[in-house]
């Protein structure tokens, strides 16, 4: 752990701590048990509630190309804060769902903020359903 880990670890996780919101990660993948004659899977994907900033709204400035299209938001998770979630919730990944209020978000990129030798939070680009 560097010394910037030591200061920006708690100093994100108090951020959404103070400003966030609840929000329900729920994975894209199904665990359970797999059919080979039918190809179902059964079971239900794993939720997390979770902690997250607001979602804010993209500058028009990066909308427009393939990556960001109009609608889109980012938000940030602590990846201390999910790290302490019993059970831990693993890195989110594109494909998830985040269900804040009553609005369904996917999950289309993912991209990890590094302070040093760790992840301090975890920047999530959502596109409505």
């Amino acid at each position: 752990m560097t010394e910037l880990d030591d200061e920006l670890l708690p100093d994100v996780a108090t951020i959404v701590t103070d400003l966030g919101r609840s929000a329900t990660l729920t994975e894209a993948r199904v665990p359970g048990d797999y059919n080979p004659l039918t190809g179902a899977v059964s079971g239900t994907p794993d939720s997390h509630t979770v902690l997250i900033t607001p979602p804010a709204p993209y500058e028009s400035r990066f909308v427009g190309g393939d990556l960001v299209q109009a609608g889109d938001s980012v938000v940030l998770l602590s990846a201390r804060l999910l790290a302490n979630t019993v059970p831990a919730v693993p890195d989110p990944d594109v494909g998830w769902t985040v269900l804040i209020d009553t609005k369904t978000w996917r999950v289309v990129a993912s991209n990890p903020i590094w302070s040093g030798a760790q992840i301090c939070a975890f920047e999530l680009q959502l596109r409505g359903t």
